[in-house]
């Protein structure tokens, strides 16, 4: 599929071709990852034992890792 993207573009702009094949190929399997690993984590969650989306984030909200400031770094002087 490389080869095929490049061979369709003047040799000068072979790299601006290559460029964008691989950046649009690596956001499609991202998209794709985040959709095959969303039905996972929904099920983790207890999504389908909630009342939807709201409910979900109103545990998220009223956990105290949720609101906790976390560690506190000091910075150089």
């Amino acid at each position: 599929m490389d080869a095929v993207s490049i061979s369709v573009v003047p040799e000068e702009r072979a790299g601006m071709a290559t460029g964008i094949f691989i950046t649009t190929r690596v956001t499609g399997e991202a998209i794709v990852l985040a959709a095959a690993g969303m039905p996972a984590t929904l099920a983790q969650s207890g999504w389908r034992n909630s009342r939807g989306p709201a409910s979900l984030l109103e545990q998220v909200a009223s956990s105290p890792a949720a609101i906790s400031p976390g560690p506190r770094f000091s910075s150089p002087a």
